[in-house]
């Protein structure tokens, strides 16, 4: 198995209330980091990087170990997670606050939603949501979003925002004795109202009872959503719609094996998906290049199963991703982040050529560190333009940083650029796997 092997964690360790500076975070070392510390178990951890740059996580606190009542709390970081403001509680009820998410609209406004819980029953109730007008300092009283025709709905997955700006939430809701149904809310007021909504999966339709849906808007402006099975099924089922979330494709199922699950879609298009995993034991990561259609093979990102609900994957920076999931050990609780890099990879160098005969020209490159495989391209005037595709002049596509061509003639004279590709899944030269392209190499065949 092909680990990520530049991370770094961030932990919360629950102590007692305060807040402690930390070290400057460093990329390429193990380190635990102590920025919170507090005696009540935190759990489900949710964090974005805000446009001012600054941090927000949001989290389910229980002040009491004893009980099934749970609050959702914020936290907030000014100077990239080196340190941390006390716990405020921004959403509190009778009943049990799970699963909270949190999303910034494109004009700064934040929304934090939750479930809650009827612990009597064993089932989720409804849907609460708070908005900050202020980036995150002050939130709304909550507000409870109806769902008429139904019992109860719960929301694992975080709001998305549409160029029209029409918010969409994702939801599984149920009615008393039968399976739950997949939909999606819609709000035209920047989430004040959530007065429709559009059907993804109804029940009884299928045989499978899906639930936890999550949705993002892919580099094609399509729309994907995918859904648990449970846990006698194992793997995460998807659907696609064309038309901002009115209609959706019939559902169908992804390779990845696991569960409590997010999905994020980093600035050069790359769509990734962490999740908890059984084999290896721990949280893992795909990537897709193709809008979530297919997926490359995963990586592990911890090499432990942890108390994960629902992790959350969100982008530090162009090229850095983090993982937010929490741990239990020794009596004590865990929020970590793992970081680790998701750039497209280095532009390959040192590439040259030997012959063998007349039967062809043997190419050498220096091997890439992140690359799965190579694109080569050749073309018969310096001026050529490498390009993908059938049509195309790429020759190959070697996963090993050499390649023998024979398809050449004697007396002629060649040109040969190489690329590295991160992602084993079919290319989408959009999406930015593809690297920076070789200098030229100018081949004369005698």
């Amino acid at each position: 198995m092909r680990r990520m092997t530049a991370w770094l964690i961030i932990t919360c360790i629950l102590v007692s209330l305060s807040c402690t500076s930390v070290d400057e975070l460093k990329l390429g070392r193990m380190r635990q980091l102590n920025f919170i510390e507090s005696k009540c178990p935190l759990s489900q951890p949710d964090a974005i990087r805000l446009q001012s740059d600054n941090f927000a996580l949001v989290f389910r606190m229980n002040e009491n170990p004893g009980s099934f009542e749970g609050k959702i709390c914020i936290s907030r970081s000014k100077n990239q997670g080196k340190s941390w403001t006390e716990p405020d509680t921004i959403i509190q009820t009778t009943m049990d606050c799970r699963m909270p998410r949190i999303t910034q609209l494109k004009d700064g406004l934040i929304l934090v939603h939750t479930t809650l819980y009827r612990y009597q029953k064993g089932e989720p109730a409804g849907c609460f949501i708070v908005r900050s007008f202020d980036r995150g300092l002050t939130f709304t009283v909550p507000q409870l979003i109806p769902l008429f025709g139904f019992d109860g709905m719960a929301a694992s997955g975080p709001v998305i925002e549409l160029s029209d700006g029409y918010l969409l939430l994702p939801v599984y809701a149920y009615k008393a004795g039968q399976g739950s149904s997949i939909l999606v809310l819609v709000s035209q007021d920047r989430g004040e109202n959530w007065d429709r909504f559009h059907v993804i999966t109804e029940e009884n339709s299928t045989k499978v009872n899906f639930r936890n849906p999550v949705i993002v808007q892919t580099t094609n402006k399509d729309i994907l959503c995918m859904m648990e099975a449970g846990r006698e099924d194992g793997y995460l089922y998807y659907s696609v719609s064309k038309d901002t979330g009115e209609s959706w494709q019939p559902i169908q199922r992804s390779s990845i094996y696991g569960w409590n699950y997010d999905l994020t879609l980093n600035s050069e298009g790359t769509l990734f998906c962490i999740y908890n995993d059984t084999s290896p034991e721990g949280i893992s990561c795909s990537r897709s290049y193709d809008c979530g259609i297919s997926w490359e093979q995963e990586a592990s990102v911890t090499d432990r199963l942890v108390d994960a609900m629902h992790p959350s994957l969100f982008p530090i920076r162009k090229d850095r991703m983090a993982v937010c999931a929490t741990e239990y050990e020794d009596d004590l609780w865990f929020i970590k982040a793992s970081i680790f890099p998701v750039s497209s990879p280095s532009k390959p160098r040192g590439l040259s050529a030997s012959f063998q005969g007349k039967k062809g020209v043997h190419l050498r490159w220096n091997r890439v560190d992140g690359a799965s495989y190579y694109l080569l391209y050749r073309g018969t005037t310096p001026e050529f333009v490498p390009e993908y595709g059938k049509s195309g002049n790429m020759i190959a596509t070697p996963q090993l940083p050499k390649f023998y061509d024979v398809q050449v003639d004697s007396g002629s004279t060649y040109y040969y650029r190489v690329s590295a590709v991160s992602g084993r899944g079919k290319l989408i030269e959009s999406t930015g796997n593809q690297g920076e392209i070789s200098e030229m190499l100018t081949v004369e065949v005698k």
